[in-house]
């Protein structure tokens, strides 16, 4: 959706990066496509873009008592991303190995 009406896909972490990396498994388990997992990392920028590009609309995030979480953003969402993987593919595995079992 966010490709079809041209939003930045940083969105999806600067908006809430600590619920986006909570629950970066089920961001993983939703794409059907490798290729679009590849753009959105590729598409990874340093600048949080809720102070940028959409500050308009996140003007509360400056009142809030928010605090980013610190480091690189984008080795930060790359691990994340890379974990998720890396799990989705041993519980692929499991259920491959159960499956051949039965």
């Amino acid at each position: 959706m966010m490709r079809k009406h041209r939003i930045d896909t940083n969105l999806l972490y600067d908006h809430n990066p600590q619920v986006f990396l909570e629950n970066t498994w089920m961001f993983v388990e939703q794409i059907d496509d490798i290729s679009r997992i590849n753009l959105f990392l590729m598409d990874l920028k340093e600048d949080d873009i809720t102070k940028t590009m959409y500050s308009s609309a996140y003007h509360h995030k400056e009142q809030a008592n928010y605090i980013p979480p610190s480091g690189n953003k984008v080795n930060i969402v790359c691990d994340a991303v890379r974990l998720a993987l890396e799990k989705a593919e041993s519980n692929c595995c499991a259920w491959q190995t159960l499956l051949k079992l039965q």
